[in-house]
């Protein structure tokens, strides 16, 4: 069961037409092994809409807001922003409801 304690963070992205899906879902599925070994982040997780399946979802847990943050300066952060695999359409920041905030 998961923490009800921790900052959750939802990205939404979306692999660009001219990649292949399977090689950026595998690029994916290592992004998050290397995001939950961050010290910082609690969970990280990613998810294949059914319906537009270029269309990913992650779901992210971190400690806090300093953890966000450093995550963002990790060099596989980096790597996986700048290779261009995918585009960003929305995030946020969400709590639990009826948990802690």
């Amino acid at each position: 069961m998961l923490s009800q304690q921790g900052v959750r963070v939802t990205a939404v992205i979306e692999i660009n037409a001219d990649q292949d899906i399977q090689s950026v879902l595998s690029n994916i599925q290592l992004y998050c092994q290397q995001m939950e070994s961050e010290d910082g982040c609690l969970f990280a997780q990613a998810s294949q809409n059914a319906q537009s399946p270029r269309e990913i979802i992650l779901w992210e847990i971190y400690q806090d807001e300093d953890a966000i943050e450093a995550h963002f300066n990790m060099p596989h952060t980096q790597a996986f922003i700048n290779s261009k695999q995918t585009s960003f359409i929305k995030g946020y920041q969400s709590h639990l409801v009826g948990g802690a905030v």
